[in-house]
């Protein structure tokens, strides 16, 4: 199986910098009477799932199926998606929000337009339109001081170690069903592949 990244942004000062890479899960064991439930669909993990149109996903399903697994493919979403939302009790770390740079300085700044800024994103009293502006404007400055302050490796690899960040509960397992099937795994993700690399490499 490989797991490809294909992130909206990347940064400049790092070298090498590519738009996706290609990784393969490590082989551990699996378990398959978890798993064959989830496949299967004989246990869903939630009661709270709503299905606008059973007939109709049934019928992609069916699809699926009958065209095997050769034409399938996973695009999944990375933070609080693969990632859980919680861990341990308290609230899990985004691919973003765990970075932190070698200068404090920068993460002080950093800090001060996540707190000017995430309010605005969660407020539903202000336009789309407007909101995007200010989110892109977010972004921009963000990753200027990531880039001015200076981003290393070493930084992210540290990051990543000392974050609060998990696979939810049968991510692990479904890579490896899917690796041994040969389905490919896109991740599709606003945060920095640098660092959903590390995560990968160090969490799974």
């Amino acid at each position: 199986m490989s797991l490809t990244c294909f992130c909206s942004h990347t940064i400049r000062c790092i070298s090498h910098r590519i738009s996706y890479r290609v990784w393969s899960c490590s082989g551990r064991k699996m378990n398959r009477a978890k798993l064959g439930t989830m496949v299967n669909g004989n246990n869903c993990y939630s009661s709270k799932v709503v299905v606008n149109d059973p007939k109709l996903l049934h019928q992609k399903k069916a699809a699926i199926r009958l065209v095997g697994p050769s034409k399938f493919q996973v695009i999944a979403d990375f933070d609080n998606t693969l990632t859980k939302f919680w861990v341990d009790g308290c609230r899990g770390q985004s691919s973003h929000a765990l970075l932190q740079q070698d200068n404090p300085e920068y993460n002080a700044k950093r800090d001060e337009l996540f707190n000017y800024y995430h309010p605005i994103e969660y407020d539903p009293q202000i336009p789309i339109d407007e909101k995007t502006k200010l989110m892109v404007e977010w972004w921009g400055k963000t990753h200027g001081l990531l880039i001015e302050g200076g981003l290393t490796y070493d930084a992210i690899r540290n990051s990543v170690a000392n974050a609060v960040i998990a696979f939810r509960e049968g991510v692990v397992e479904l890579f490896e069903f899917l690796e041994e099937r040969d389905i490919p795994v896109l991740i599709f993700s606003a945060g920095l592949a640098d660092i959903i690399e590390e995560v990968l490499r160090q969490k799974l």
